[in-house]
């Protein structure tokens, strides 16, 4: 029976290493605790570095936090090796039918980030850009142009990898794209919307 390659053992323990964050952010960031906090306000580099003074926590276990217990349109990217790595969205990004885009950076401004990064900068930034740089646009979202969204750039030398907050309006997303119509095709991502912005979140 053939073993397992090397790249297969990587791939394998970085899922653990994921699943341990995890479950980690889960016990050291309470959702009892920091649910109230993270929805009060906008997720910025501001209440990321709060949060993890307070709590302990890395800034990158902060950030995966913030982004799971989050109510507004947001997500949490990885850059490393010159590409997206890894995209985590909020609920309410995939409910406006944003969803992750991996690989290849799109974002002028990010791959700017990148080299500078390269070079020795670990300088946190926000930036504003647009959402299509980072996100595959489907139903309303996709006929609307100049979607934007804040980039928030921490860079993680021990990494070797940007964390990319990025936040959208909420208002602005839904208001074109306030619900899933019936029948629309999603492709492979199957019915992952519902209706909250009738109830008047």
């Amino acid at each position: 029976m053939p073993h397992p390659s090397k790249s297969e053992f990587r791939r394998q323990n970085r899922k653990i290493e994921r699943e341990a964050d995890a479950f980690a952010a889960s016990l050291l960031l309470p959702t009892h605790l920091i649910r109230s906090r993270v929805n009060s306000t906008v997720p910025t580099l501001s209440l990321i570095d709060q949060l993890s003074s307070e709590f302990q926590t890395s800034s990158v276990c902060t950030t995966f936090r913030i982004v799971s217990v989050s109510d507004d349109p947001c997500a949490v990217a990885g850059i490393s090796n010159g590409v997206v790595k890894w995209l985590f969205p909020s609920e309410r990004l995939i409910e406006a039918s944003c969803y992750p885009q991996k690989g290849e950076i799109h974002s002028p401004f990010a791959n700017d980030r990148w080299d500078a990064f390269r070079q020795g900068d670990t300088e946190k930034v926000a930036h504003e850009g647009l959402a299509g740089h980072w996100f595959l646009l489907y139903g309303k979202a996709a006929a609307v142009s100049g979607l934007s969204v804040q980039e928030h750039y921490l860079p993680v030398r021990l990494m070797d990898t940007i964390v990319v907050l990025l936040t959208l309006d909420d208002n602005e997303v839904f208001g074109f794209s306030s619900y899933h119509e019936e029948g629309e095709d999603d492709d492979d991502y199957g019915s992952w919307t519902k209706d909250r912005h009738d109830s008047g979140d």
